[in-house]
């Protein structure tokens, strides 16, 4: 201590000074290098973090240029394969195409020729049908203006015998069915449900044929019948019935319509 003295060093002084710097060194380490440090640390392992994800991204890059120049490979392979099996296909369709071309032909004209013998049939069934309607048309006119009014008579008379019968088998054959259509069973129900009839005429129908038309009815049916009645011109003479969907006609019209049916 005398020599630090003697050399003008006051050791009070160094001491202080030396704790002073120990402070300012360990300061400095534990707020400035140590942060320093670890920063420093960390970018180093980024770094390193970094170099291994730029190897892995180039190991996938040499990867996926292999399997894209694999992948362009195999593309041109079946491209290959596709245009061979194009050239021979056309090949084929070159030596087949005349032969095919011949029967495609004959086809469509067999197909023509059926076509056109279906098309003169309906066409000479068109004529036949207008020249008969035709031909229906100016007997059915010529009968109207021929026919005497006893003539007529008699013809209604005739009809309406004709008419009765046919109802009557009907009623026989379908009376089942008529019931059962109307819905009817027992007799308060049949007394109480009525049969409604539509009817044609012309040139009469009397008070006497009505009563005998829903009498036939009422004797097979048991039934009260109501007539709906409407002239008719077109039957020139005669009756058309219309019951539950059964129809029956007994006149000079369906004469000459059976005429030309028959044909």
């Amino acid at each position: 201590m005398k020599f630090l003295g003697s050399i003008g060093v006051d050791f009070k002084l160094l001491i202080a000074q030396i704790i002073n710097f120990g402070l300012l060194l360990y300061i400095l380490k534990r707020l400035l290098y140590r942060p320093i440090l670890n920063e420093i640390e960390k970018e180093e392992k980024e770094l390193v973090q970094l170099e291994i994800e730029k190897k892995r991204l180039e190991k996938e890059k040499q990867e996926f240029e292999f399997q894209k120049q694999q992948e362009i490979k195999k593309v041109r392979e079946e491209v290959k394969k596709m245009i061979e099996e194009a050239q021979e296909i056309a090949s084929f369709v070159k030596k087949n195409a005349q032969k095919q071309a011949e029967e495609i032909v004959e086809k469509i004209t067999s197909q023509k020729k059926v076509e056109l013998s279906l098309l003169q049939k309906e066409i000479r069934q068109k004529a036949f049908k207008e020249v008969a309607q035709e031909v229906r048309e100016k007997i059915i006119g010529l009968i109207e203006e021929v026919l005497k009014e006893v003539e007529k008579k008699k013809l209604e008379k005739k009809y309406f015998s004709e008419f009765v019968l046919k109802i009557q088998k009907l009623l026989q054959e379908k009376s089942k069915e008529i019931l059962q259509t109307l819905n009817v069973s027992g007799k308060e129900k049949r007394n109480s449900r009525k049969l409604k009839i539509s009817l044609e005429y012309f040139p009469s129908f009397t008070s006497f044929q009505e009563a005998k038309i829903k009498d036939l009815f009422y004797q097979n049916l048991k039934v009260p019948v109501e007539i709906t009645k409407k002239k008719n011109e077109k039957l020139i003479v005669g009756f058309k019935i219309e019951i539950l969907g059964f129809l029956i006609e007994t006149s000079l019209l369906g004469k000459i319509e059976n005429v030309f049916q028959n044909k």
